[in-house]
C-alpha cells in the first residue's frame, strides 16, 4: 500500500486510498480542458488556412534526415509535422480520413473543423453546455447537406467528350505547383481513369493505373503510356532494344541449378570433379532455356537475378531477359499482358505466356538511364502514367497532384454530381443554415448560426489569400446570391472578371463536399464531448528550486549538491548547467518535464553525429524510462557528445578515432572512463553483430578482459579498447562495417 498511496478514513469511518503523485499530476476539466484543445485544433488550422485555394501557399518540409518537400496538399503537410498534442494528432487522422476516401479537399477539411471549434469557442464564453452546441452544429450540417443534394447538378459522363471531366480535374490541379501545365495534367489524369473505369460497376480499380516518376526532363514531357513502365532495362547490353509482338515467360524462379533442400556440403578434389560440375550447371542452365524455348517465348521477365554464364546462354538463344524485377512489377506486368506468374520451369507452357505488341527501352538525355516500356497488352485497360521533372521535388509533388486529380474523377464516375467551388456552395450552404436557424426555436439555434458563420471561413480564405478585403468581398457575393437567388457565385480568386463560377469551369464533387462537412462535424462533436486531461506526473527524479532575479528572468538552477556532482561528472559549469535547462524547456513541448526519441533527433549534437538514430535507440534504452529520459539523462547525454564533439571540429568527428571515442562514452555508465566486460560486449555485437558469433563476440570480450586489465577491476580503459579493434579488424572475417 506505501507503494501505491495512503489509507485515510472519513468523519464516517470509510476508508478512502490517497494515491501517490496526484498532486504533481497536471489536469484540465471543465471550460479550460474545451479552450486548451480549441487552441490545439486553431494552431493547426491556421498552419493550412494560408494554402487554401489556387493562391495559397506552399510550404516546405524538411524531415530530420534534411529531405526537403515543398506542397501545399494538406494531408501531406500534416503527416510531415511532428504534432505533439492530442487534439491536433485527431486533425491530423481528420485530413488522413479525407485523404483516404476521397482523396481531395484534405486542408478545406482541417479549416473548416477549425473554424467549428473558434466559433464553439464563443459559444462556452457565453455560457451555453458544449453539448448543446454539439447537438446543434449536428443539426446545422443535416441542413447543409441536404441544401447541397439541392444545389447539385448532374455531369454527364461521355467516353467521347471529356472536357467536362478534365475541367473538374483541372480545378484540383490549379493549387497545385504543376498548375502550368493544368491542362496537360488534368487530361492525363481523365484518360488514365477511363482507361480502367468499369461504367457498369461505376467504379475505377486503382491498382491498374501506375504512376512512376523519373528526376529530368520537364513537366511538359509527362505522358501517359496505355501498358506498364518498369526501371529496368535488358540484361545483357548486347540484346536487342525493342521486341516486337512479345511472348513474356514471367518467372519467379531463379536461373541457377536445383539445391536440395537440406543441408549439404561439396569438397571438389581435382579438376575432373571441377569439370562435371561445371558441365552439370551448363547442362541445366541449357535445359531452362529449353523449355523457354519450347513454350514459345521470345522475352523472359524473372523477379530474381542470373550470373553471367546464363546471360551469355540467353544471348546466344536469341532470347531477351529482364532480371530483378520486383514483386508488384511482375503482378502488374502479369495483369496487363494476361499472362500467369510461373514458380517452375517444368510449369512452363504457352498457355501461361503473356503478350505484348511492343516492348522496348526508353533513353534519357545523355544520363545513360533506361526504363522498360511494355506497350500494346492483351489487356489494354492498365496504364502508367511517366512523370519528368527537373528535381525529386517537382516529380513527386507532382504524383501527390496526380493522385489528387484521380480520385476526383475517380468520385464523378462513383457519383456525377457536382457543385461549384470558389466557396460557392460554402456561402449558399451559410445563408441556407441561418435562415434555417430562425426556425429553431431551442438554445441550439445559437449553434446553428455558428455553424453558419463558420462556412464562411473558407471562402474568407480563399478572399484573403488571393490578396483581397476577405470580409468585403464575402460579404459582396453573400448580397449577391441572396439577390440573384443564384448559388454559383463564389470569389473570383483568379480575377477573370465574373463571380459565376460555372463559367470559370470551378468545379468540385458533391460526394467530396458532403465528406468535408460531415467528418469535420463528427470530429467536433467528438472533441466537445471531451472536458478533462489528465497528463503524466513531473518527474521527481531530478529536483529544482527557482531563483527570481529580480530586473531579469527567472533562472532555474539544481540544488547545490546536485549541481556540483554533475559538474564534476560532466564537464559543465553551474552557467553551462543553467542555460541547457533553457534548452531542455524548449525541446520539452509538452511540459512533462521528459524528451522523447524524437526531441532527441532535433539536437544539434545528436544529428551531427555520424552513427545516426541507431545511438539513439541504445541511449533511449541504456538511460530511458518508457522510451524517456529526463534532465539529468540528458544532462549526461550532452557530456558524452561533447567528449566526441566539442574537443574536435566537425570534420575531426568525422574520423573513426572520433566514432570510438564517442561509442566508448557512450557505454561508460559509470563515467569512470573503463567500461567493463559486458557494456565491451554490447559494444562488439553492436558493431560486428551479425557478421561474427555471438560465442566468438564472448570469447574476445573475456580474452581482452583478462588480457589488459592491469588493475584487477575486470574494466578496461579506452586505450585498451582500441587495442582490441585492432586485433578484430586483422581478421578479414571480422571486419567491421559498422564504422566504414
Amino acid at each position: 500500500m506505501p507503494s501505491v498511496g495512503t489509507l485515510a478514513f472519513d468523519e464516517f469511518g470509510r476508508p478512502v486510498i490517497i494515491l501517490r503523485g496526484q498532486d504533481s499530476k497536471k489536469r484540465l476539466f471543465g471550460i479550460e480542458a474545451h479552450k486548451s484543445h480549441i487552441l490545439a485544433a486553431k494552431a493547426v488550422a491556421n498552419t493550412l488556412k494560408t494554402s487554401l485555394g489556387p493562391r495559397g501557399m506552399d510550404k516546405c518540409m524538411v524531415s530530420p534526415d534534411g529531405d526537403i518537400t515543398i506542397t501545399n496538399d494538406g494531408a501531406t503537410i500534416l503527416s510531415m509535422m511532428h504534432v505533439e498534442n492530442e487534439i491536433g494528432k485527431l486533425l491530423v487522422q481528420l485530413s488522413k480520413s479525407q485523404d483516404d476516401e476521397i482523396g481531395d479537399g484534405t486542408t478545406g477539411v482541417v479549416v473548416l473543423a477549425g473554424a467549428l471549434l473558434e466559433q464553439a469557442e464563443a459559444l462556452l464564453d457565453k455560457g451555453i453546455h458544449p453539448i448543446r452546441i454539439a447537438d446543434g452544429y449536428e443539426l446545422a450540417a443535416k441542413i447543409a447537406l441536404d441544401h447541397l443534394d439541392k444545389i447539385a447538378e448532374s455531369y454527364p459522363l461521355d467516353l467521347k467528350k471529356l472536357d467536362p471531366l478534365i475541367n473538374t480535374a483541372m480545378t484540383t490541379l490549379g493549387s497545385k505547383i504543376i498548375n502550368r501545365c493544368q491542362y496537360q495534367m488534368a487530361e492525363i489524369a481523365v484518360s488514365a481513369i477511363m482507361n480502367v473505369a468499369d461504367m457498369e460497376r461505376r467504379d475505377v480499380n486503382f491498382e491498374l493505373i501506375k504512376v512512376q516518376g523519373k528526376v529530368g526532363g520537364r513537366l511538359e514531357d509527362t505522358i501517359l503510356v496505355k501498358g506498364v513502365v518498369i526501371d529496368k532495362t535488358f540484361s545483357h547490353p548486347q540484346m536487342p532494344k525493342e521486341v516486337r509482338d512479345a511472348k513474356i515467360a514471367i518467372l519467379t524462379c531463379p536461373f541457377e541449378p536445383p539445391k536440395p533442400k537440406t543441408k549439404h556440403k561439396l569438397d571438389i578434389t581435382n579438376v575432373e570433379d571441377y569439370k562435371k560440375l561445371r558441365e552439370y550447371e551448363k547442362e541445366k542452365f541449357s535445359e531452362m532455356i529449353k523449355s523457354i524455348k519450347d513454350s514459345g517465348a521470345n522475352l523472359v521477365i524473372c523477379q530474381w537475378g542470373f550470373d553471367d554464364e546464363a546471360n551469355h546462354l540467353l544471348l546466344s538463344q536469341d532470347l531477351p531477359a529482364v532480371r530483378w524485377v520486383g514483386g508488384p512489377e511482375i503482378e502488374l506486368i502479369a495483369i496487363a499482358t494476361g499472362g500467369r506468374i510461373v514458380p517452375r520451369f517444368q510449369e512452363l507452357t504457352s498457355e501461361k505466356l503473356g503478350f505484348a505488341g511492343h516492348v522496348y527501352e526508353l533513353d534519357f538525355g545523355t544520363t545513360g538511364d533506361h526504363m522498360l516500356c511494355i506497350e500494346k497488352c492483351a489487356k489494354s485497360n492498365t496504364c502508367t502514367i511517366f512523370v519528368r521533372g527537373g528535381n525529386k521535388m517537382i516529380v513527386e509533388e507532382a504524383k501527390r497532384a496526380l493522385h489528387d486529380a484521380l480520385c476526383v474523377v475517380r468520385n464523378l464516375v462513383r457519383d456525377n454530381r457536382i457543385v461549384y467551388g470558389g466557396g460557392a456552395c460554402e456561402i449558399s450552404c451559410a445563408i441556407e443554415v441561418a435562415k434555417e436557424a430562425n426556425k429553431i426555436p431551442t438554445i441550439e439555434q445559437y449553434a446553428i448560426r455558428a455553424f453558419a458563420d463558420a462556412l464562411e471561413s473558407v471562402p474568407l480564405a480563399l478572399a484573403e489569400n488571393s490578396g483581397f478585403s476577405p470580409i468585403k468581398l464575402v460579404s459582396d457575393v453573400k448580397s449577391q446570391q441572396i439577390a440573384q437567388n443564384n448559388s454559383r457565385l463564389g470569389i473570383d480568386c483568379l480575377n477573370k472578371g465574373t463571380n459565376d463560377m460555372k463559367a470559370q469551369s470551378v468545379i468540385e464533387t458533391l460526394i467530396g463536399k458532403r465528406q468535408q462537412i460531415s467528418l469535420a462535424t463528427q470530429l467536433v462533436r467528438m472533441i466537445l464531448k471531451i472536458d478533462d486531461i489528465r497528463l503524466p506526473a513531473v518527474s521527481t527524479h531530478f529536483r529544482l528550486i527557482f531563483t527570481i532575479d529580480m530586473g531579469s528572468n527567472a533562472s532555474i538552477m539544481p540544488q547545490q549538491e546536485d549541481l556540483q556532482t554533475i559538474c564534476q561528472q560532466t564537464g559543465f559549469t553551474a552557467k553551462e548547467v543553467q542555460r541547457l535547462y533553457s534548452r531542455f524547456k524548449i525541446l520539452d513541448k509538452n511540459n512533462c518535464e521528459f524528451l522523447t526519441r524524437e526531441n532527441l533527433l532535433c539536437i544539434s549534437e545528436v544529428n551531427i553525429n555520424p552513427l545516426g538514430k541507431r545511438l539513439i535507440d541504445v541511449i533511449m534504452e541504456d538511460y530511458g524510462e518508457n522510451n524517456k529520459i529526463d534532465f539529468q539523462q540528458f544532462i549526461f547525454l550532452l557530456a558524452k557528445f561533447r567528449r566526441a564533439k566539442f574537443k574536435s571540429s566537425v570534420t575531426e568527428f568525422n574520423t573513426r578515432n572520433s566514432k570510438l571515442r564517442f561509442l566508448f562514452d557512450m557505454y561508460d555508465r559509470n563515467h569512470d572512463m573503463k567500461i567493463d566486460r559486458n557494456e565491451l560486449l554490447e559494444v562488439l555485437k553492436m558493431m560486428v553483430g551479425g557478421n561474427v558469433h555471438d560465442d566468438q563476440i564472448e570469447m574476445i570480450a573475456d580474452h581482452t578482459i583478462n588480457e589488459l586489465d592491469k588493475d584487477g577491476d575486470k574494466s578496461i580503459t579506452f586505450e585498451e579498447f582500441c587495442k582490441t579493434l585492432e586485433r578484430i579488424d586483422a581478421d578479414d572475417k571480422m571486419s567491421m562495417k559498422f564504422l566504414t
